[in-house]
């Protein structure tokens, strides 16, 4: 079993009624067991994993060489935390893309960061591959990753506070990822 985070960026606790996470995990674990009773193995005649991983750049929309925003972080969050966040962002936001493909049919996306589901949502649609999987919160955190919509719109998730990459960088993560999973199909 794995746990999977994926993109839920702009995703919050259910605060009705139904809010205990003691049924709500009970409900999960009934529809793994349900699911889990269906699965039937199947021998791959040619096994294959390709993978593709790089680091990109984004400017920042937050100046994190300027002391009161610093100051301001810190009162926010952690200062030591925050202290990582200014070294890491230097040379700007660099969040990490991980791809992978197994039997030519089963997506992995990765992204560094707390992805908005739209993104996720919309590279499946796109993708046409019969499974994928995006897992947020992969080999480093690089904050929220909102829509240019949510950014349009503002709110939770979607200000320079919480998502410092420059506006459409999530979407310019998710191309790139359809992309490498069309070539890593050998489609392109």
């Amino acid at each position: 079993a794995v746990f999977m985070q994926g993109a839920s960026g702009d995703l919050s606790i259910n605060k009705g009624p139904d809010a205990d996470h003691v049924i709500f995990g009970q409900a999960l674990g009934s529809e793994v067991v349900r699911l889990a009773q269906a699965l039937q193995p199947v021998e791959v005649a040619e096994p294959s994993l390709k993978v593709r991983e790089e680091r990109f750049q984004f400017a920042s929309r937050s100046n994190f060489n300027n002391p009161l925003v610093r100051g301001a972080y810190s009162v926010a969050f952690f200062p030591e935390l925050i202290a990582n966040f200014v070294d890491e962002y230097t040379d700007g936001i660099r969040p990490r893309l991980t791809v992978a493909v197994l039997n030519g049919e089963l997506g992995f996306v990765g992204g560094s960061g707390e992805f908005f589901c739209a993104h996720a949502i919309r590279l499946r649609e796109r993708a046409r591959i019969e499974r994928l999987f995006f897992f947020g919160y992969c080999n480093g955190y690089h904050q929220y990753f909102p829509t240019i919509e949510a950014v349009a719109e503002g709110g939770y998730g979607a200000d320079s506070q919480v998502a410092p990459a420059e506006v459409g960088a999530g979407e310019k993560l998710m191309n790139a990822a359809l992309m490498w999973l069309y070539e890593l199909r050998g489609k392109l």
